[in-house]
């Protein structure tokens, strides 16, 4: 697929109810121009319901039911936060292998909720949460009764009249879902590649790491940006501030943000407005800085926020689609974390190499039991980068 292909995403929130018909939860459902269900379409969907719309305006307190690509058992740094509101399911009916059904084991480890179709491994069956039935199919298959005596809860879906309701009861269903009961929601974003101009960002990410940062020049770059702009004064608006009086002027905002926490807010909104399969770069960008910055708290002689910078440059190349060379003439960031980049080179270099060996043994089910250290490191990175995603994409 092109980076740069003018598409479309739709997501649909199917609402889910209880026998009481209380909103327990959503089941959302997700599209692209071109059918595509792979990595990318569910990257798209994930990115613009949880960090775009945010989980909190989509959802309230509910849990959200999503079906996800085998694939992504491989890829544990990409799953939807927070695990306790998330419930599971797995796109297709392909067999699954012992690598999906380790990747299985270490969801329900990490507190997911699992779902299943009756159309799927029965080893997923047997792991799920929730059993799932077509409600103008399923309700006379044979292993209903096992599964009526059992603990897995089920949900009826396509309940679109009060004959499946009632059918669905019957059987002992106890969640639903369909048109009969409530329409869903459906939410659309159109993307065409890199949004903005690219020498802008450049030079803004160049002001906001010079030793003298000048907050009018920065001022002048983001008012080009008009997205940015918006999420820097609602940052700065946000409870984690406690601003008795609302914030309008973009200086302002910005003074209030702090400068640590506006580069981390611009990277963030930057990297995130290029095209969404770039976000799965972003988020690994992101955990790798927050993991450095963790594992240089124990140093005195190395600057917590100096070890963030060097995780997030060492991918900002990609990011930005630039050479890498041209970018790190273009930013100071200093001899310290610019040799750390192109050479591993000293204190910086080690703990950035730390993070990049540990990034591949993350996902490993027999990671060594020694590396307790790193696996803590690792799994506080991935927590505050999905608290920043949601807060700020």
């Amino acid at each position: 697929m092109s980076q740069h292909a003018d598409r479309r995403y739709q997501v649909t929130l199917h609402p889910i109810f209880d026998r009481d018909f209380v909103h327990l939860g959503d089941h959302l459902q997700y599209r692209s121009d071109d059918e595509d269900h792979g990595l990318e379409a569910a990257a798209n969907a994930c990115s613009l319901a949880l960090y775009e719309i945010g989980l909190d305006n989509l959802l309230d307190d509910r849990a959200l039911y999503i079906d996800l690509p085998v694939a992504w058992l491989a890829r544990p740094e990409l799953w939807p936060m927070p695990a306790k509101r998330m419930v599971i399911g797995l796109l297709g009916t392909t067999a699954l292998g012992e690598a999906e059904l380790e990747g299985l084991d270490v969801l329900k480890a990490r507190g997911y909720r699992l779902m299943s179709g009756t159309d799927q491994d029965s080893a997923l069956t047997a792991l799920a949460d929730v059993v799932r039935l077509d409600a103008g199919r399923d309700l006379d298959d044979p292993r209903l009764a096992g599964w009526q005596t059992g603990s897995q809860p089920m949900l009826a879906t396509g309940v679109d009249d009060d004959t499946r309701l009632e059918a669905a009861r019957h059987a002992g269903c106890t969640l639903f879902t369909g048109g009969y009961l409530a329409s869903p929601r459906r939410h659309r974003r159109s993307v065409s590649g890199t949004h903005g101009n690219k020498g802008i960002q450049i030079r803004l990410v160049s002001e906001l790491y010079r030793e003298d940062v000048d907050l009018s020049a920065i001022n002048d770059l983001i008012v080009q940006i008009p997205h940015l702009h918006v999420a820097i004064i609602k940052r700065a608006n946000s409870s984690f501030f406690g601003q008795a009086d609302r914030q309008s002027s973009l200086m302002r905002a910005m003074q209030v943000l702090g400068l640590q926490e506006l580069r981390t807010l611009v990277a963030t909104m930057l990297l995130s407005s290029n095209f969404p399969s770039s976000r799965l770069t972003l988020r690994l960008a992101l955990v790798r800085a927050f993991m450095c910055e963790q594992l240089a708290q124990p140093f005195s002689d190395i600057d917590a926020y100096d070890a963030f910078t060097t995780g997030l440059f060492s991918l900002m190349d990609v990011l930005l689609e630039t050479d890498r060379q041209t970018l790190l003439a273009e930013v100071p960031l200093g001899p310290a974390i610019t040799g750390a980049i192109e050479t591993r080179r000293g204190s910086l270099g080690a703990l950035l190499s730390l993070a990049e060996d540990y990034e591949a043994l993350a996902g490993e089910p027999d990671a060594q039991a020694d590396s307790a250290r790193l696996r803590d490191c690792y799994l506080a990175a991935q927590q505050r980068t999905e608290a920043l995603m949601q807060m700020t994409l």
